[in-house]
């Protein structure tokens, strides 16, 4: 069992995640971590230091939606709780974060095809190897940003905390056959896996 596991179970996360909140401790004090970018950073290239971490839903907590996702296209509300995992960067002072849990609440143009204009907000507490919590991100999702990628789900920016002024995207690809769609009830929840890249 992984260390980021141990932690989920003691949450009560172990396996499937739900849209709720999670009490953890308070961040260690970390200046390097907790501080916005510099305005030097802010001018640096922006694929150089850029924090990368797959993501994931678990078994027993998939992205919901309410009302259910059909054919036809609908504003739905949506709320997820998704663990980073394998969280990597070329920046020294960015390497001490190896995975991450977020809570995303918000409201998303959706049909069975896929998610758009997803809009909400978003927390992250950030994690070390050894399960230590260092920081957190309050994040707002929509296509804001020069950085926005139109074939992403989680367009944004760091709105306050670790990474402040930062942009991310990102994406949740639906496992398993969507054959739901195709009726009456349509689908209330899903799970997925993909990445999210903040520069």
């Amino acid at each position: 069992m992984s260390v980021l596991s141990g932690r989920l179970m003691r949450c009560g996360l172990a396996g499937p995640l739900v849209f709720v909140g999670i009490t953890v401790p308070a961040p260690a004090a970390d200046s390097a971590l907790a501080s916005p970018p510099s305005p030097a950073e802010r001018r640096a290239p922006a694929r150089y230091g850029a924090l990368t971490c797959t993501v994931t839903t678990t078994p027993d907590g998939p992205m919901t939606f309410s009302p259910p996702i059909r054919l036809r296209r609908q504003y739905v509300n949506t709320r997820a709780r998704l663990v980073l995992r394998d969280c990597s960067s070329a920046d020294p002072r960015r390497s001490r974060i190896a995975s991450g849990v977020m809570t995303l609440t918000g409201n998303a143009l959706a049909n069975c095809t896929g998610v758009s204009d997803l809009r909400g907000r978003a927390t992250v507490t950030w994690y070390d190897a050894y399960d230590r919590p260092l920081a957190r991100s309050s994040l707002r999702t929509g296509t804001q940003g020069n950085r926005a990628r139109a074939d992403a789900q989680l367009n944004g920016r760091v709105t306050s905390g670790y990474l402040a002024g930062r942009t991310f995207y990102g994406s949740v690809r639906p496992r398993g056959r969507l054959t739901r769609c195709f009726t009456r009830q349509g689908i209330p929840s899903i799970h997925g896996t993909g990445r999210l890249t903040i520069e």
